[in-house]
């Protein structure tokens, strides 16, 4: 009853111990080495036999279980047999004595450079430096010599070094072969894709656009030639065996027209690869207008067909027209190639089976034709994806920024355009939005007259130009002084508005000849979204400058100007240093009210848009110039202190001074009250910042007007308790 149980419990202690079976083996065999066991003076010979036998055993164990070709989960099984190898073979090297021992000792070199040359660097590298330990240990305890030793360890590292370095070679010429053979295939397959018509200047290759993101899909390119190949041969092969054929031969003319390549056969003898004269033989007898050649018995010592050496097997050719394929079709059927087929039998060939090769020549066809359309379809579906893509990341944006980043990445992208260029109308002049590629620094942000260059004549008409796109450099594309020879292709889409008129243009350029006239569906498609697009973004855009700035000045409202406050006031507590400042100016045009009675409201607002220009310009980029609120205006200078506040609001109220307003009795004249309120010395919060430079506005109106007065000015004014008790 017991007997199950511990058979079970041996065979689980057989399994978790046979892992370590051969690596022990190993270090008993390497601490034997070390010990002396194998050495001819050793007292005793036995313990070197049985060690020595158990090594051997150990080895014949694994080289059959390794012999078998069979996966095994041993977690040491693929260094049990290096291991154990160095080891049996060190110890013969003891054993064999110093007579004997040096001579074994290019076969110690030859097993370190097999494991370099056959196993991976991780073994490689246990293997050598448990030889190298062996080496070490034996000279250590004067077993050897260290002379010997530094010679030994020479001699397996130079091998090892060797059989690395010619492994390194051997990877690398493999690679460099598997490249050439892949380069070679590729070429072979894009010359038979110009030769069926998939690949050409109307239908490129799709493999070569590439993706406007992570769209990048494999097209059927290749796919579409080995299909046609593949047709070929078997019908070919189908043709031979049917009418008793020597050989069935596509020959077809290369994208070029000035030759003939191979491109499909079947043949019982060996042919001549190509490609082949144009002009020469039976072959160009065809090309040149003759439907069907026929010879039966061919004469002696014939030399027209030219995928034979020579033709003296021959006894009668047919040659027979293959109609060029075409997506269109054609008034007259030109020739794309010639279906020949021999046999030695000289029997003239009869109207079955010339009828035969005639359809067979048609079936070439329209493989071929079918080809194109798969191709064509296999375009379309990847220019719609595309295109779908280009929609979706121009949804996605709102700004007109974006919009033009968005749009010119697509021109580059599926047009293979190497300028871009996008530009609006404003008023009486264009300004370019956004520039990428070629040209990009000297035209991001030009501005030029609407009538300049062909980019104003485009939009002018309201045409795409020019009407071809062969450009030389002589015109000028955007301002007068612009002259691009480097160009060769130039397309200018004009971008139309939905209810009519046009608001600017997208202009493509590329180096390449004909580059932009091969993508005008696909420019005009996409420069139509970007003109949707962008007429929302500007309508985006005046819906935000109406709800944050003041429509009659243009200055910021009062509303924006509250929230800048607070975040700027927020930025300038965070700060400890010479930046954690921020002033505040209160300014009120003097006697307005005395203007608008005197001349008239229209005046007033006159007055109001040229003080606020001169505070749009007085500001810089990081501040902000608001309408307070009638005549008043407020403005927030970020990083600035009072001192420098207080030149500020001079240098204003100076520019105010010197402005003149024309009505018709004559010049007017304005000037400006202004108060300043400095953080953190005025005030630490919004309404006492706000408070302050209020009352230095009020003092200063009521000095005079037409001055500055900061808030520490004010304060000096005011009695202190103790001047008040006095």
């Amino acid at each position: 009853m017991n007997s199950q149980p511990v058979s079970e419990k041996l065979r689980f202690l057989g399994r978790s111990l046979l892992p370590w079976v051969a690596p022990l083996c190993a270090v008993c065999g390497s601490a034997a080495i070390v010990a002396g066991v194998f050495e001819p003076d050793a007292p005793s010979a036995v313990k070197g036999l049985v060690v020595a036998g158990i090594l051997l055993c150990a080895i014949l164990w694994d080289a059959i279980q390794r012999l078998g070709f069979q996966k095994h989960n041993r977690a040491f099984f693929e260094i049990e047999g290096p291991l154990l190898w160095v080891v049996l073979l060190w110890a013969a090297v003891r054993a064999a004595g110093p007579q004997y021992g040096p001579h074994l000792t290019p076969f110690c070199a030859v097993l370190l450079g097999t494991v370099c040359a056959l196993f991976q660097k991780p073994l490689i590298y246990l293997v050598i430096a448990v030889a190298a330990v062996l080496e070490l240990s034996l000279a250590a305890i004067g077993r050897q010599s260290v002379q010997i030793c530094a010679i030994h360890l020479a001699i397996y590292g130079a091998a090892s070094a060797a059989q690395s370095i010619w492994r390194w070679w051997s990877d690398r010429r493999a690679f460099a072969l598997a490249e050439k053979a892949e380069r070679e295939k590729n070429l072979a397959v894009e010359d038979a894709a110009w030769d069926f018509g998939l690949k050409t200047s109307q239908m490129p290759a799709l493999s070569d656009r590439p993706s406007l993101s992570s769209l990048n899909r494999l097209t059927c390119g290749m796919m579409t030639v080995d299909y046609i190949s593949e047709s070929f041969a078997l019908q070919l092969q189908l043709v031979r065996e049917a009418l008793g054929l020597c050989s069935a031969v596509v020959l077809w003319r290369d994208a070029e027209g000035e030759k003939l390549n191979l491109r499909g056969f079947a043949s019982e003898r060996e042919l001549c690869g190509g490609p082949y004269p144009l002009d020469r033989g039976v072959p160009a007898t065809v090309m040149n207008g003759h439907r069907e050649v026929a010879m039966a018995p061919v004469p002696r010592r014939f030399a027209g067909l030219p995928y034979y050496e020579n033709c003296d097997h021959v006894g009668a050719l047919l040659a027979v027209a293959i109609p060029e394929p075409s997506l269109t079709p054609l008034e007259e059927p030109r020739v794309a190639g010639v279906l020949c087929v021999d046999r030695v039998s000289p029997s003239a060939w009869t109207e079955q089976e010339r009828r035969v090769l005639h359809l067979t020549a048609e079936k070439l066809c329209y493989d071929v034709e079918a080809s194109q359309h798969w191709k064509q379809s296999d375009r379309d579906r990847i220019v719609s994806e595309r295109f779908a893509a280009v929609l979706q990341e121009l949804n996605a944006t709102l700004d007109l920024e974006s919009a033009a980043e968005v749009a010119l990445k697509a021109v580059k992208t599926l047009a293979h355009a190497d300028m871009a260029v996008l530009s609006l109308c404003e008023q009486n002049h264009h300004r370019v939005l956004r520039a990428m590629g070629l040209y990009e620094d000297r035209f991001q942000d030009l501005e030029f007259e609407g009538d300049e260059g062909l980019v104003g004549q485009a939009v002018a008409l309201g045409q795409i130009l020019p009407a071809a796109d062969d450009y030389r450099g002589v015109q000028a594309i955007f301002s007068s002084e612009d002259r691009l020879p480097e160009l060769r292709s130039l397309l200018i889409v004009p971008l139309k508005k939905a209810q009519g008129g046009v608001f600017g243009a997208l202009t493509v350029a590329s180096q390449t000849p004909g580059v932009c006239a091969k993508h005008q569906e696909i420019l005009t498609l996409i420069a139509d979204q970007v003109a949707v697009k962008i007429d929302l973004a500007r309508a985006h855009e005046q819906i935000r400058l109406l709800a944050t700035t003041d429509g009659l000045t243009g200055l910021a409202n009062h509303r924006v100007f509250q929230q800048t406050f607070d975040q700027m006031l927020a930025r300038a507590e965070r700060r400890s240093d010479a930046q954690g400042r921020l002033a505040f100016i209160l300014c009120d045009i003097d006697f307005f009210k005395k203007l608008n009675d005197n001349y008239g409201h229209p005046f007033g607002d006159l007055v109001l848009k040229g003080v606020s220009r001169t505070l749009a310009q007085a500001v810089r980029k990081v501040d902000l110039a608001a309408r307070y609120g009638g005549e008043e205006f407020a403005l927030l200078l970020e990083g600035s202190d009072r001192q420098g506040a207080m030149a500020m609001a001079e240098r204003i109220r100076s520019s105010v001074e010197a402005l003149n307003f024309e009505h018709e009795t004559g010049i007017v004249k304005a000037t400006l009250s202004l108060g300043v309120a400095a953080f953190p010395e005025d005030g630490l919060t919004k309404v006492e910042l706000i408070e302050h430079g209020d009352q230095a506005l009020y003092c200063a109106k009521h000095e005079g007007r037409n001055r500055v007065k900061s808030w520490a000015e004010v304060q000096e004014t005011i009695p202190t308790e103790d001047q008040k008790a006095l």
